[in-house]
């Protein structure tokens, strides 16, 4: 595959990617405590469906982001992104790691919370299922915007890309991984960590990944004309 057709797919990817998480993220019950998540597994029809949905959209979105980071790598760029663009990579996929985990822990939640409307007995297993899924979901909002963070830097130090493309990046991860991540990691959930607040900085960093997605196209499209052009 042509390098300029590698980063259209990764755009395609990004957007696509983007588009199914967010969708997901919508049909998704409001976030509470683990005995509301149970209450929400029960009470949701199409609880397996939103979180299947969820795995497929993140996986899809991290392959553009593998694209972008491909850029930042590249030997004609001849910056001091390299280090922090492979730290992005090794941080994205771990924090991706986590997230499959916490929305794989919820799709086998949903069998104990419909069986806990019927004998009570089954609710402390899915009490440890649902605190297990909400601390690695905290995990896993640390790690994958430090991983955001990363690349955002990589953005800003390369001359590859705009600079306010990667100071977005950049302050998005930040202000997710410092007011959401940590914040709920030592002060416990609160209405920022768990509501509108945080919804506003997912949609933010899905607007991030849209431009970014939407750029990676452009060069891609100048990269195939000079490819072209050597023939």
């Amino acid at each position: 595959m042509a390098t300029h057709q590698f980063h259209q797919v990764g755009a395609i990817c990004a957007i696509a990617g983007t588009v199914i998480a967010g969708i997901s993220n919508g049909m998704h019950p409001p976030l509470t405590d683990p005995d509301g998540i149970i209450r929400n597994a029960a009470g949701t029809t199409n609880w397996v469906i939103i979180h299947w949905g969820l795995i497929i959209g993140i996986v899809v979105m991290q392959l553009g982001f593998y694209a972008v980071i491909e850029t930042l790598l590249a030997p004609a760029d001849h910056t001091d992104t390299g280090p922090y663009a492979l730290w992005a990579i090794y941080t994205l996929t771990v924090g991706l790691v986590l997230w499959i985990s916490v929305f794989a822990a919820e799709i086998a939640l949903k069998p104990l919370a419909d069986a806990v409307r019927v004998n009570q007995s089954s609710e402390s297993g899915a009490l440890v299922l649902a605190n297990l899924a909400d601390s690695t979901a905290t995990a896993a909002i640390c790690v994958y915007f430090l991983g955001i963070t990363l690349l955002g830097l990589s953005i800003l130090l390369t001359g590859r890309h705009p600079r306010w493309i990667g100071i977005m990046g950049l302050t998005v991860g930040v202000v997710i991984t410092l007011s959401v991540g940590l914040r709920k990691a030592f002060l416990g959930a609160s209405p920022w960590t768990e509501g509108i607040p945080f919804q506003t900085l997912v949609v933010l960093f899905w607007i991030w990944t849209v431009v970014l997605a939407v750029h990676l196209w452009h060069i891609s499209s100048r990269i195939g004309g000079k490819e072209r052009g050597a023939f």
